[in-house]
């Protein structure tokens, strides 16, 4: 029996009818479907991982409970070890395997396959009479990643050098959108609209940490970018104040907009990605998690340290966040040591998807064997050891040969090497990111090769 040729265009998830399982996932753990013979998509709940975001506030939940009950303690005993832990268990990992998923979204075989599909499908590949010029061998990916990634390092660097007070707020905004990103690029959004959400998301993170206890994090900025901001107290409050409300409100806008008018009219006509990208039209459970979320997020802010607030957020939030989405990435896509093993569930065709209103279809695994995650820590060893030895020589010439007149002082200090080298490989590791959603490999897609059957 000859094969049939996949269809002309890709479906739309939001031209889908009415009565799509697709436009009902959310109510459940995660639905596949076979929509073309070349492509299979797997749709998971929009929390993203739905364990790690119940767990990430279950924590969060009992920091601010302790904070609470016992503050004496939990300053003296609690928040510089939940601070390491935040910073070195899972904030630095998350972007110790950069290198790994820059090789793993490269792969010859990746862009072999994309070769195979038509050039109506996706905008990466070359039509069938060109040589596939953008197939590279091992070596060369190798050095493309690390020229690239040094480089753009190194210009951080030396930005921090010449033009701290630019590279400061350069810092802010990268990181800003970055974090934005990274915990709403499930939902489908105009362009213009999502970058406004991004943006949204991290002013109301950094914003009210830098704001929630000034004479803590500006002496910090005032030695980072050596500016005095003794002027910036007075305007405190209103702006802490503001930080919050412009999210809510959005975040209340678009639960709205949602509720009045159809959940697809958020949504673009025409994905920008090659892929059809795996995320979901926002309904108002979408924007109601958001806000819960948020007010959570606010109330850690508000009852501990913002260095520690920061430190919870950046760890239990953004980077486990993260980490277990490159652990389900490593896996889907069987990297070496990653065992795929539970993951054997067939996936249901389209049609037989559509005809199941009774009972959901057969659900692929979406949970993470510990096995992956000790292999996840082992390759991420090597360049979390390698950043904190960094970090610590960055400190000693810095501030190794005075020693400071007091514990705020050394503080202030070994916040501020953390932040301009955090920012430094915060470039680099946005550029990785840039890379996999180039090519539609957002971490909501469950791998590329589930992508290419």
């Amino acid at each position: 029996m000859a094969n049939k040729s996949p269809p002309s265009t890709l479906p739309k998830i939001n031209t889908l009818p009415a009565d799509s399982p697709i436009l009902d996932a959310p109510r459940k753990k995660s639905i596949s479907l076979r929509t073309a013979s070349f492509v299979e998509l797997t749709y998971i709940e929009p929390t993203r991982l739905t364990f790690m975001t119940m767990l990430s506030g279950a924590l969060t939940s009992i920091i601010i409970l302790l904070a609470h009950v016992m503050p004496r303690l939990f300053e003296s005993y609690v928040s510089i070890p939940v601070t390491v832990i935040c910073i070195v268990v899972f904030g630095i990992p998350h972007g110790a395997v950069d290198h790994l998923l820059y090789y793993e979204t490269r792969r010859a075989e990746v862009v072999q396959s994309l070769s195979k599909v038509p050039d109506e499908k996706t905008s990466l590949v070359q039509k069938p009479e060109q040589p596939k010029a953008t197939t590279l061998t091992p070596l060369q990916d190798k050095v493309v990643f690390y020229v690239n990634y040094f480089v753009i390092m190194g210009l951080w660097g030396v930005m921090w050098w010449i033009a701290p007070r630019l590279c400061l707020v350069a810092f802010l905004c990268v990181s800003a959108y970055h974090f934005g990103e990274s915990e709403l690029d499930y939902i489908i959004l105009h362009k213009h609209a999502a970058v406004a959400l991004y943006m949204s998301r991290g002013i109301l993170i950094l914003g009210m940490i830098l704001t929630a206890n000034p004479e803590v994090t500006l002496p910090i900025i005032e030695e980072v970018a050596s500016i005095d901001l003794t002027f910036f107290y007075g305007t405190i409050f209103p702006l802490h104040a503001n930080f919050a409300i412009q999210h809510l409100v959005l975040l209340l806008v678009g639960l709205v907009y949602t509720i009045c008018l159809e959940p697809s009219a958020l949504s673009p006509q025409e994905d920008a990605t090659p892929f059809p990208v795996i995320r979901f039209i926002p309904t108002p459970r979408v924007w109601l998690a958001e806000l819960a979320k948020t007010a959570l997020l606010v109330l850690l802010i508000e009852s501990v340290d913002p260095l520690l607030g920061f430190s919870v957020y950046f760890g239990f939030w953004h980077s486990m966040g993260t980490m277990s989405s490159e652990i389900l990435f490593f896996t889907c896509n069987k990297c070496d040591g990653f065992d795929d093993s539970p993951w054997k569930t067939r996936s249901p065709t389209l049609e037989s998807a559509r005809s199941s209103t009774t009972s959901s279809p057969t659900q692929p695994r979406t949970d993470i064997p510990p096995k992956n995650i000790a292999r996840f820590y082992w390759m991420a060893l090597p360049y979390t050891l390698a950043s904190l030895i960094s970090m610590g020589s960055f400190y000693l010439v810095l501030f190794g040969m005075s020693m400071p007149s007091s514990a705020f002082l050394a503080q202030t200090q070994l916040w501020s090497v953390f932040v301009i080298s955090i920012s430094i490989l915060t470039g680099a590791h946005i550029w990785v990111f840039d890379v996999l959603h180039s090519i539609g490999a957002h971490f909501d897609v469950v791998g590329i090769s589930q992508l290419l059957q």
